[in-house]
């Protein structure tokens, strides 16, 4: 968690520490990280009457289940920034497809892969193909769609070519841990090291 509450503590002191869009993307690493009462914590810090209301909502809709988490999800689709809306939809069709809703969860990932499309956001796209291969529980889950949201995440950036050092730094996580999540990446997709992993990933964009 070190590395997490340093980020926290250098945004603080640049005067970023109400950031909202800082802090839906550090809400969504505790998530993933699995660090679930901390984001629940930071999720708190959003200003109640902040301007930027989708992506408050998105935050509060990463630690919030059931009706209500999807009420924030809907509203974090309306972002007037594509990028930020189409992570709403991302979101929201992700908790759908998990709630067995999958014709609607089908519609908001299809959403949030165009847009990501349009934005040449390949790594985004790949990420909401990766949940639409996932819709039916009675498939064969597509390789990459056996993989965490960490998991995926690491994947992406390892093969980008960026060292493990520079991995852990970006997801606020540390070496032993993404090194740890690498190897299960591994052994989910088939692949033996780090350039495999980055021809199996350049073949996924599309």
């Amino acid at each position: 968690m070190a590395p997490i509450e340093q980020a926290m503590t250098l945004a603080s002191a640049h005067g970023h520490a109400h950031d909202v869009d800082l802090i839906a993307d550090y809400v969504e690493i505790l998530v993933a990280a699995g660090h679930d009462a901390r984001a629940r914590d930071v999720a708190e810090a959003v200003p109640p009457a902040s301007p930027d209301l989708p992506v408050a909502a998105r935050a509060r809709a990463l630690v919030t289940d059931g009706q209500e988490g999807l009420a924030l999800l809907d509203v974090a689709c309306t972002a007037p920034d594509p990028f930020d809306a189409a992570r709403g939809h991302l979101l929201l069709g992700r908790r759908l497809r998990r709630a067995g809703l999958r014709r609607r969860a089908r519609t908001h990932l299809d959403e949030a892969a165009k847009i990501f499309d349009g934005l040449g956001a390949a790594a985004w796209a790949s990420s909401a193909r990766t949940e639409l291969a996932s819709r039916g529980a009675q498939t064969t889950r597509a390789p990459l769609a056996q993989l965490t949201a960490a998991e995926l995440r690491i994947a992406v950036l390892v093969a980008e070519g960026r060292p493990t050092r520079d991995v852990a730094g970006l997801l606020f996580l540390s070496s032993k841990t993404v090194e740890f999540h690498l190897s299960s990446i591994y052994r989910k997709l088939g692949v033996a090291n780090r350039t495999a992993l980055a021809v199996y990933m350049s073949t996924q964009h599309r």
